[in-house]
């Protein structure tokens, strides 16, 4: 995809690689992207080099690839405030999962689910089902996970700038092993987002307050070069 720092050293001076609309076209046809497909992105705007126009050029791009008929969808994963106590919602936090879906959400015909901490942007006709599945539980977990219902529907995950550490969907592999720290997960996914908004500061806080495993978890990044040795990457 499209990687780099977005500098080209040549002697001793150094000179900006800028990413134009048509190359990050190019880039997405070319790992797989088709009209009326259905793919969410994770990214980092930092780590594509210097692109012409910012995210806007990328959401464009993207756009321009899926079309009228595709269905693009963007985390807009939130954190509250360190010292914050009050109840947890999405207008009190900051989205911590990039620029280019903090400006996807702001962009019109775009939606975004109400999830207080995990919530997605959206926008194409799978809009209004794929808000309703992130939002059904609070703690999504295995196959009611947005992931798992994205690969039913034929979707892909696009890894913009990043490695599969950034990969949210790699929590549907954890949760189907039933790996031990996925376990308070799975015992409190009976909740949904309108429940949780529903209760107090307190309540919220008592809700997400479980024993944490301390034990070994997964490391993600690991399974890059075995998919690309098996050529499915």
């Amino acid at each position: 995809m499209v990687r780099g720092s977005g500098e080209e050293s040549i002697g001793s001076e150094v000179k900006k690689t800028v990413v134009t609309r048509a190359d990050v076209v190019d880039a997405l046809k070319s790992v797989g992207l088709r009209s009326g497909g259905l793919v969410q992105v994770h990214s980092s705007m930092k780590r594509l080099g210097w692109v012409e126009g910012g995210p806007d050029t990328i959401i464009d791009a993207l756009q321009e690839v899926l079309g009228p008929e595709g269905t693009l969808v963007m985390p807009n994963y939130t954190m509250m405030p360190k010292e914050y106590e009050g109840p947890i919602q999405q207008e009190f936090g900051t989205i911590w999962t990039g620029k280019l879906g903090a400006r996807f959400a702001e962009r019109d015909g775009v939606k975004r689910s109400r999830h207080p901490l995990w919530s997605i942007a959206v926008k194409g006709p799978l809009m209004d089902e794929l808000i309703e599945i992130n939002d059904r539980t609070f703690f999504g977990f295995g196959v009611e996970k947005l992931h798992m219902r994205m690969a039913e529907f034929g979707g892909s995950v696009l890894l913009l700038g990043v490695g599969f550490e950034s990969c949210s969907a790699m929590h549907v592999i954890e949760d189907l092993a039933d790996l031990p720290h996925r376990q308070p997960i799975k015992e409190r996914s009976n909740v949904s987002v309108e429940e949780f908004l529903q209760m107090s500061a307190q309540e919220q806080r008592k809700f997400m307050n479980y024993t944490r495993y301390s034990g070994p978890t997964p490391d993600f990044r690991l399974i890059e070069q075995p998919l690309r040795e098996a050529g499915v990457l």
